[in-house]
């Protein structure tokens, strides 16, 4: 059983297309002139088989603002129909005025005007039912009008543990209103994200753009990957859907054989990507790079740090309380001086600022003892390169005295912040007596 959910306005095109009797073969290109108290609500069709709505302006009628031969020129700007039609809904001298002035002005023999227009709801209805019938023919009603989003829809991440409500920088992918539907399977529809975030939502922007309504949240694929890939879409019932996949990433899979190639040192070399972390190592026997199977091998491990207990450890994903958790210290450690660092809406750590350290900031965190810590983002990597360490002794059966490091190409940073990046990473390692080498290929 097919059901069609249409808006009002699709609702109202359509039945004035039967009241007037034009279909595609007859006028494959329209104008709607809705009479509004003191404006005009102007809707190109154009049509084939069915009709799309291609063009929307609202112009002007006040009186004191236009004259009739400027308002009528910018309803005509840009278009050039074959039949003109005149809505008024609703009589009132201003709006019985305004049908006058276009009757006067506009082309007579394009025009239909329709006047205190009443729908014929039986005749409507029956050409919804035909496309509900016939949703896959190549033949519909010609007096259906492709429809399109009546609201601002978009998908976004939730991975805080508080209650809070929305913010902006939480939107992920979003549709404008006014876009034709269905829209399914189009690139500009997905993104890759981060594989640390932990839910996702859908949610209706309100027209001003500063309020949601959020969907329950549903839990990020449990599926070992690289990242997300998410696909925001919309059915011909205006309902959306989110689709969320673990993803590869071709460039990582394919780290080991481009290290065998290019890097004739053989040190271990970390690859830091999104918010993770993927070791390589020199195999003698083999005669080539491997991933660190310590290391969860070809996904590797995501970089959040616990300061729950007393010893500063890795954890899985998100904890519990997730005060105690500091991450994206890649992004931390890049923050360029002088300009404001782009806090997420997540984050239940502060970013302070640093005016006697190096680093640009300080973060702030709570701890096993009940008070609140606060580290430079250097003292963080320090920490986080230490596991790193670990298992790499423990892969080469050999102390660490050189590696290499290298930025993958999935984490965006400007030439600023690299540079920013080479900088602390060599402080920290000579800090650290240990060298590092900065990897560069592709």
């Amino acid at each position: 059983m097919a059901f069609h959910f249409v808006t009002n306005e699709i609702v109202t095109f359509t039945s004035l297309l039967i009241a007037a009797n034009i279909t595609p073969k007859i006028a494959n290109d329209i104008l709607i002139i809705t009479v509004q108290e003191n404006s005009l609500n102007v809707v190109e069709l154009q049509g084939f088989n069915e009709w799309w709505i291609v063009k929307r302006k609202i112009v002007s009628c006040e009186e004191d603002e236009n004259d009739p031969k400027k308002f009528c020129s910018e309803i005509l700007e840009d278009v050039t129909p074959l039949k003109i039609i005149i809505l008024n809904m609703k009589s009132t001298p201003k709006r019985d005025k305004t049908v006058e002035t276009l009757k006067a002005t506009l082309p007579s023999k394009m025009l239909l005007v329709f006047e205190k227009f009443k729908w014929d709801a039986c005749k409507t209805v029956q050409e919804f039912t035909k496309s509900c019938q016939n949703c896959d023919s190549r033949t519909p009603s010609p007096y259906l009008i492709t429809p399109q989003s009546c609201r601002y829809f978009i998908a976004g991440k939730i991975n805080s543990t508080k209650e809070r409500g929305f913010f902006k920088d939480d939107i992920l992918l979003q549709y404008n209103v006014h876009i034709d539907v269905p829209q399914t399977g189009m690139s500009e529809t997905g993104r890759s994200v981060s594989r640390s975030h932990k839910k996702f939502y859908i949610g209706i922007l309100s027209s001003d753009k500063e309020t949601c309504f959020m969907l329950p949240p549903f839990e990020a694929p449990k599926e070992q990957c690289h990242q997300y890939d998410l696909c925001l879409e919309i059915n011909h019932n205006n309902d959306p859907v989110l689709y969320a996949s673990g993803i590869m990433l071709e460039q990582i899979e394919n780290l080991p054989v481009t290290l065998t190639n290019t890097v004739k040192t053989k040190v271990p070399v970390i690859e830091f990507f999104d918010n993770s972390s993927v070791i390589c190592v020199w195999n003698k026997k083999r005669n080539c790079y491997e991933f660190a199977k310590k290391w969860n091998g070809v996904f590797g491990k995501d970089l959040f740090l616990s300061f729950e207990n007393a010893t500063p450890k890795l954890t899985d994903k998100f904890a519990k309380n997730r005060s105690f958790i500091v991450y994206d210290v890649l992004q931390l450690l890049a923050a360029v001086p002088d300009e404001n660092i782009s806090i997420d809406s997540d984050w239940e750590f502060k970013v302070i600022s640093n005016e006697k350290e190096n680093d640009t900031v300080m973060v702030e965190y709570e701890t096993h003892s009940a008070k609140k810590a606060t580290s430079t983002p250097s003292h963080l990597m320090n920490l986080l390169l230490k596991e790193h360490f670990k298992v790499i002794k423990e892969e080469t059966g050999g102390d660490l005295t050189e590696f290499g490091i290298y930025i993958s190409g999935c984490c965006w940073f400007a030439s600023k912040a690299r540079k920013i990046l080479e900088k602390r990473f060599a402080e920290i390692c000579e800090n650290m007596k240990v060298k590092c080498e900065f990897i560069k290929f592709c």
